[in-house]
């Protein structure tokens, strides 16, 4: 009973002194607390270079290559991004062997005009475009950088060929209107996927890195190839890859907010 009584007086105590430190402080001596600074929207240039493995249809064709995409990217207070890339594709493994069935000699070469092996250096060649919607997770942000975390999709076109390369009238079979036949050139429709870390400076170069999957759903733009025969149905062409690279950032928020330190008078 005793305890109870003397806990009830020192709540008494504490709340009256409580109350008579608030009369005695003047508003020039409160605490001063700096406003929330909401987060900067930017417009982001971006430039990266990627490595694809590629599946379904086109490893049949191009087991793997490289791109290089360059990137226009709105961010929105760190919450969510939409941008724009563009990428050409560029690769050195080219599969052949089924275009020149038939026409090779018994040790599998194809000769020129001389008779002798031809020199012939093939090359994968395209590009893509895409227009796609990121989230944004901030994961540690300070006044002047933030490390974000950003995963999302997008819809864009496809285009790609093999680009051959060899001594001129050498090879009349690949020349002029016959390379239409060898060229595999073929595009559509696609689709991505990607998960990204980013670091965001505001005042000097960032980069990011990231995986990202591609679904291309293209037709063959040729009527005929050489070793397979007519065109005809929908190439699935897919790939996944690694990418990275740097990022210019670009302030564009309207407000700006004044930061102030916590203080007292």
């Amino acid at each position: 009973m005793q305890s109870r009584k003397l806990f009830i007086v020192l709540i008494a105590a504490s709340l009256f002194f409580v109350e008579k430190t608030d009369a005695q402080i003047s508003d020039s001596d409160k605490i001063e607390i700096s406003p929330v600074i909401p987060e900067s929207s930017w417009i982001l240039l971006k430039a990266k270079g990627a490595f694809q493995w590629n599946y379904g249809d086109w490893k049949d064709r191009y087991p793997y290559f490289t791109s290089i995409p360059i990137e226009v990217e709105y961010s929105h207070q760190n919450k969510w991004a939409i941008g724009a890339n563009f990428a050409f594709t560029l690769g050195s493994q080219v599969v052949t062997d089924p275009l020149f069935k038939g026409m090779t000699n018994s040790d599998g070469y194809l000769l020129d005009l001389n008779g002798y092996p031809a020199v012939i250096r093939t090359y994968m060649r395209g590009y893509q475009t895409q227009l796609y919607l990121l989230k944004t997770h901030i994961i540690r942000s300070n006044r002047s950088s933030r490390w974000l975390l950003q995963y999302g999709g997008g819809v864009g076109y496809y285009l790609n060929y093999t680009k051959y390369v060899f001594d001129l009238d050498m090879v009349p079979l690949l020349e002029e209107n016959n390379l239409g036949l060898f060229d595999q050139r073929a595009g559509g429709f696609t689709s991505i996927q990607k998960a990204q870390l980013s670091y965001l400076d505001n005042n000097s170069v960032s980069f990011y890195v990231g995986m990202e999957l591609f679904q291309g759903y293209g037709k063959s733009l040729r009527p005929f190839t050489m070793g397979i025969g007519q065109n005809q149905g929908t190439k699935t062409d897919g790939s996944y890859g690694l990418y990275g690279g740097i990022i210019i950032p670009i302030n564009v928020s309207k407000q700006r907010v004044e930061t102030t330190d916590y203080f007292l008078d």
